[in-house]
């Protein structure tokens, strides 16, 4: 049985991340990774000889946390494409379905519908100020947004029906659920962490400023390398025994296969929900059980078609589209982009249409993905088709240690019933994760911000212990 300062559960970016900096102070860690990559909500697949991200991918100016990482590691990046004109695909109807072309941040909509957002979204900001990052339970009206959804809030605050959409197609792109799944609380929450609802959504200055050289997978493998040999592949954890005592070591692990590893400290850093399928000795606080089953993973299918030219850009388009159509058998694809370094659109299937067209083969979902861009970018589908050369795609439903993403999201009323204990340790367990941050969580930059955090508190821990 090999004995550790440190194990931690899960290699992503926020595990490795906290096992990288757990490291340079000397300790000994182990990473443990049910999977047979390092990277968990990052993926970079190679097709055709390119790097295509199938999971995260940008960052942005205010990401301090990941950009800093960046530049340490030594990891460039390059701004995402967005020359062009912009694209808002609309309509309830297949016969009432058509392309609104605009320039800027604000499609051509009604003065009424932007005079619509435009109230929300300081009415939003508004009590965003009253949120804090760290406690988001205490604010003044906390019972009250935590009770409803972001749906409840649309249904009261919003008076056109144009703003209505547009304002459900924006959390959907965001957060990958529908916005009657998600607590008000949270939603505010999640805007507060990142600093505002124009961070979250612009491309430039926002989160989808950037992206990352040699694709986003780039970083963990990186740290891994660095780790030099401390992370261990298909190493799913069936067990944490805090029960057991040595000396020194506190905690045993068990993996599936049978592999026992001794340690002091352990950081789970897997998403909430997910941490529950790990068997505990002594079990968790049920408190802490009650949370995760009230924090599922978010719904989100990542796609991307290459093609042999860059043919929308020729017509004068940036790639960028946002799809408020309410037809789920016809037009899979919510939010769409230029891939920016080879000629490709990536896009995301999100939410209840995730959920509907997971159930098609791959190739009814590309077929309808084609047609889709066909009718959005008035060009026929067979032109379409003729310019694709390769479909990529991955549902992230569908892969058992990961089960969604973009993140976990709060349902009503579990933050202020159990919010509070996300990130509490649990005797000799830790939580990282980038769930568990307090700046731009559901990001590449909360998953680091974590990570450092919980090497941190054991750091602390340890020390004091010495």
């Amino acid at each position: 049985m090999s004995s550790y300062d440190v194990i931690v559960v899960g290699g992503g970016i926020s595990g490795l991340t906290a096992a990288y900096e757990m490291n340079k102070k000397g300790y000994d860690v182990l990473v443990l990774e049910a999977q047979e990559r390092v990277g968990g909500r990052v993926h970079t697949m190679r097709v055709d000889g390119k790097n295509i991200d199938v999971g995260g991918q940008w960052v942005g100016p205010t990401q301090h946390n990941i950009l800093k990482l960046l530049e340490e590691l030594k990891i460039g990046t390059y701004k995402q494409h967005i020359d062009g004109h912009s694209l808002f695909f609309l309509g309830y109807e297949p016969s009432s379905v058509r392309s609104l072309k605009y320039s800027g941040i604000i499609p051509n909509v009604s003065w009424m519908s932007l005079v619509d957002l435009q109230l929300a979204i300081w009415d939003i900001e508004k009590k965003c100020e009253s949120i804090s990052v760290d406690e988001p339970w205490e604010c003044e009206n906390a019972k009250e947004y935590d009770a409803m959804t972001v749906a409840t809030y649309i249904e009261r605050k919003f008076w056109t029906e144009e703003a209505k959409s547009q304002f459900s197609g924006c959390v959907e792109m965001v957060f990958a659920v529908d916005a009657a799944e998600i607590s008000f609380l949270f939603f505010l929450y999640t805007i507060k962490c990142a600093g505002g609802i124009h961070a979250m959504i612009n491309t430039v200055g926002g989160a989808q400023d950037s992206k990352i050289k040699r694709g986003a997978q780039h970083v963990p493998k990186v740290l891994a390398k660095k780790l030099a040999g401390r992370v261990k592949l298909n190493s799913p954890v069936a067990k944490i025994d805090q029960s057991f005592k040595l000396d020194r070591e506190r905690v045993l692990v068990t993996t599936r296969s049978g592999d026992v590893y001794a340690c002091k400290k352990v950081i789970v850093a897997v998403p909430p929900t997910l941490s529950t399928r790990i068997q505990y000795d002594p079990p968790l606080p049920g408190i802490r059980d009650q949370l995760c089953q009230r924090m599922p993973m978010a719904c989100v299918t990542k796609m991307t078609v290459l093609f042999k030219s860059y043919w929308w850009r020729e017509r004068g388009y940036s790639g960028f589209f946002g799809n408020l159509t309410e037809i789920d058998d016809s037009y899979p694809v919510k939010a769409g982009y230029d891939l920016t370094e080879h000629p490709g659109i990536v896009g995301f299937i999100l939410g209840s249409k995730c959920r509907y067209w997971g159930l098609k083969s791959l190739e009814e979902r590309r077929d309808a993905i084609l047609a889709q861009f066909a009718k959005m970018f008035n060009v026929s589908l067979s032109y379409v088709t003729s310019q694709m050369t390769h479909y990529v795609e991955k549902d992230w439903t569908q892969v058992e240690f990961n089960r969604g993403a973009y993140m976990s999201i709060a349902s009503p009323g579990a933050m202020t019933s159990c919010g509070f204990v996300l990130k509490e340790p649990i005797q000799n367990i830790h939580f990282a994760g980038t769930e568990t941050a307090t700046e731009w969580p559901g990001y590449m930059n909360g998953a680091v911000q974590a990570g450092r955090r919980a090497a941190d508190e054991i750091d602390c821990a340890l020390s004091s212990d010495a």
